[in-house]
């Protein structure tokens, strides 16, 4: 039995986890689904935050789970406290460094809407992958109208500690990303993919948008019960 915390991403709330933890209890583990603070002075500091706390109630080293914006709070926290977290896991998220944002890492067009204290839930493509259930984006936006900025132009802050963790990536290749491109990054040399190749790491790949939570979530809980067990495909 592994406990999980599952964190979402940007305009996201605990519910959009519901069908991924009912399975994931039927397989007898237990999880822990967070809801981020959105107010406008919720930032990444704030968020990290809240994940320290859900980390300091559980009573074992548990599966830190960040989906998409998710990652920041959910690196950070693992990196503050690595004792407390077994294994990370990052779906369809971006790889921060120290002293970088959310807003430095994403696209031009994406990056000039980050503006004001409350961003509004976005109506472009990229939120979805282009495969949701008819109505499933107006429900979330109906849930989560909002998001504080504070939390995308807020730096993390990383002494390197979550590197030395056992990671699972899954990646979500209708989003564009895959193993391939992970292996292309590693191969470039650059300092910053280095650890992607940790012998402990696994990778995960699945046919699904940015949001595989809700369209497939049965095949999501089976791959984090099996990123909880090591498994998945190496990098190399």
């Amino acid at each position: 039995m592994s406990i999980f915390v599952l964190i979402p991403g940007a305009w996201l709330d605990g519910e959009v986890w519901q069908q991924v933890a009912t399975d994931l209890e039927r397989r007898g583990h237990r999880v822990l689904p967070v809801t981020l603070g959105t107010a406008p002075t919720d930032g990444l500091t704030e968020h990290t935050r809240q994940v320290g706390e859900v980390l300091a109630a559980a009573d074992e080293p548990v599966v830190l789970v960040g989906h998409s914006y998710g990652s920041f709070p959910m690196l950070g926290a693992a990196d503050r406290w690595p004792d407390r977290v077994a294994r990370t896991v990052l779906i369809d998220a971006p790889l921060p460094e120290d002293g970088e944002a959310l807003v430095d890492l994403l696209p031009c067009e994406q990056r000039a809407t980050v503006t004001g204290e409350l961003v509004p839930y976005p109506a472009v493509p990229w939120m979805s992958g282009g495969e949701l259930p008819a109505g499933t984006s107006e429900r979330l936006a109906e849930r989560t109208p909002h998001w504080p900025a504070r939390c995308m132009t807020e730096p993390i802050a990383l002494t390197g500690a979550v590197k030395e963790l056992p990671m699972t990536g899954v990646f979500c290749t209708l989003s564009g990303a895959d193993l391939a491109v992970a292996r292309g990054l590693h191969a470039s040399g650059a300092p910053r993919f280095a650890w992607l190749a940790n012998r402990a790491n696994r990778y995960y790949e699945l046919a699904s948008g940015h949001l595989p939570m809700v369209t497939m979530p049965e095949r999501l809980a089976e791959v984090l019960a099996g990123a909880a067990r090591g498994e998945g495909e190496p990098l190399l």
